[in-house]
């Protein structure tokens, strides 16, 4: 759910940042466009009117003495044409003046035309010693246009496209939420039902929609998911009914042999080398039915069909009837595997509430696996402490130490080895049911066990 509104948020932002770059373009272009056409407004009109008024040398009579310059600097303004007009509205000089405007004007008409048009021409002008200095434009080159306005309607205009901007950015941010939320209401929906997915419950949407095509996906995602569960749970239950019927038949004749083994290697009257024999086949018959009980109890745990009898027991008990039963194994041989016992104070009257027998299992499997894989001797040191938070027990040995390959897989999980690892897988799911965690250093020298304290 977080990276759905994280999404949303994103999306949101990209969007506000979207319209408020459009409007920065379109502001950029807009002044773009003004100072080209000021620039070529510039071109056009190179010399004003006033700067050919300023220009003009006239003599005492009031005629232009430097007609040609002025004439240039008219073409090269873009004139039409020009005139000098004296105070009785008659023309005293002109350039190009069309033939429709070569007559005397009105006072009127001078009003009239010095703000706007004359005919089709739109036209500036500027006093000069007392005459008119008309400059006339070509029809249609100059929007030439004055009004008036009092300041209180050009504020209230001023306010009005100010109030309809902020109405248009608070208008596209709502349409950018709703739309927002539509399209997370939309997601949300699918982010549950891919939850539901990897928490292997069944999901069934509504494919309709412009996301129909997606739902229809999922739900035959779900459909494949249950279908493959309900295989696995088939064969995952064959397979534990299989292991359990092979268990089954395996322990009679089991039974016999450790029995017959046993009754001949007790017996007076047997040769001391069958004895011996005996000795090895009871032996070796002991651990034939320890691997049967490890398969069924792995299988339980794995499957969760062996259940926890929870009751209150000191750890520290069954640690010690733990290391007492190694002790007095057969397979110990005397002075080959010393056992130093390390208990804190706070683990001896620590009190939980555990499994005895899984628990004692777990205890007896890491300190014999030091045994077992160490035929040649070593030493064991067995460390129990507790903290605020963990009720601890490491098992250290000086022998070869663990397969790295198997440190691996049971701090970290991943492909199993193809190695025997029974008794640590028992462990671990022991640990793992009673909320722990087993960990094993690098170099296979140190296995600890950890349970959470309550």
């Amino acid at each position: 759910m977080k990276g759905l509104i994280k999404i949303y948020l994103k999306y949101t932002g990209s969007a506000v940042a979207i319209i408020f770059l459009f409007l920065s373009l379109v502001f950029a272009m807009v002044a773009w466009s003004a100072g080209k056409s000021y620039v070529k407004s510039e071109n056009f009109q190179k010399y004003s009117v006033q700067t050919l008024a300023e220009n003009m040398k006239l003599n005492a009579d009031k005629e232009i003495v430097n007609v040609r310059q002025v004439e240039e600097m008219a073409k090269q303004a873009g004139a039409e044409f020009l005139m000098l007009l004296n105070e009785g509205g008659e023309i005293t000089w002109s350039y190009r003046l069309p033939r429709e405007l070569n007559h005397n004007y009105s006072a009127a008409e001078i009003a009239s035309f010095s703000r706007w048009y004359l005919g089709d021409y739109p036209v500036t002008s500027w006093e000069i010693n007392g005459q008119l200095l008309v400059l006339g434009y070509p029809a249609g080159s100059v929007f030439r246009y004055s009004f008036y306005q009092d300041f209180d309607t050009f504020y209230m205009t001023l306010s009005l496209f100010r109030n309809a901007f902020l109405i248009f950015i608070l208008f596209t941010l709502l349409t950018i939420g709703f739309l927002g939320y539509r399209y997370y209401r939309k997601m949300m929906v699918f982010t549950v039902a891919m939850e539901d997915l990897a928490a292997g419950r069944e999901v069934l949407l509504s494919e309709t929609g412009s996301m129909r095509e997606f739902a229809r996906s999922i739900n035959q995602t779900s459909d494949k998911l249950k279908k493959q569960a309900k295989m696995l749970s088939r064969r995952d239950e064959a397979r534990t009914e299989w292991i359990s019927g092979v268990s089954h038949d395996i322990r009679t004749p089991l039974s016999l042999v450790l029995g017959y083994s046993n009754l001949l290697e007790e017996q007076a009257c047997t040769d001391e080398k069958i004895r011996k024999e005996a000795s090895v086949i009871w032996q070796e018959s002991l651990k034939i039915r320890d691997l049967i009980e490890d398969l069924n109890l792995t299988s339980k745990l794995e499957y969760h069909m062996q259940p926890l009898r929870m009751e209150q027991v000191y750890p520290v008990q069954i640690l010690r009837k733990a290391v007492a039963d190694l002790l007095n194994s057969i397979v110990m041989e005397e002075g080959s595997y010393p056992i130093q016992l390390r208990v804190s104070r706070e683990f001896e009257s620590l009190n939980l509430k555990m499994d005895e027998k899984l628990m004692a299992r777990a205890f007896r499997n890491v300190i014999g696996n030091c045994v077992r894989h160490n035929e040649e001797g070593c030493e064991i040191d067995v460390e129990a402490d507790c903290s605020k938070k963990w009720m601890r027990v490491a098992v250290t040995d000086t022998g070869q130490g663990i397969p790295a390959e198997i440190c691996r897989y049971i701090n970290e999980g991943g492909e199993e080895p193809k190695r025997h690892i029974m008794g640590l897988r028992i462990v671990k799911q022991i640990v793992n049911a009673h909320g722990g965690r087993l960990e094993i250093e690098e170099d296979g020298h140190r296995v600890t066990i950890q349970i959470p304290l309550p």
